[in-house]
């Protein structure tokens, strides 16, 4: 993978209620809505961000591997990695 030339952003997150629960912001409703790849692109633009890690968001116990799996198969060009959550504490971890 070629390096990119910008900033990298290493702690983004997103919220993507229509796939995955999010329990710890039921409240907090300045995070009631959602935050997708096109609104970090918005909110990003012109500021010199070239590429982003996606750090996990804490989902429901229940969606923490579909968390990890949706964002491996985001259609994002500027995505460069994730930090996804895991249970090492457990077998299925």
């Amino acid at each position: 993978m070629p390096e990119p030339e910008g900033l990298v952003d290493t702690h983004r997150h997103l919220i993507l209620r229509d796939r995955l629960g999010y329990g710890w912001t039921a409240d907090l409703p300045a995070l009631a809505g959602d935050f997708a790849p096109a609104d970090y692109d918005r909110l990003t633009a012109g500021l010199g961000v070239a590429g982003a890690l996606h750090m996990e968001t804490g989902v429901d116990e229940a969606d923490w591997r579909a968390e990890a799996r949706l964002v491996a198969g985001l259609a994002d060009p500027r995505l460069l990695g994730q930090v996804a959550s895991c249970r090492p504490e457990t077998a299925a971890g």
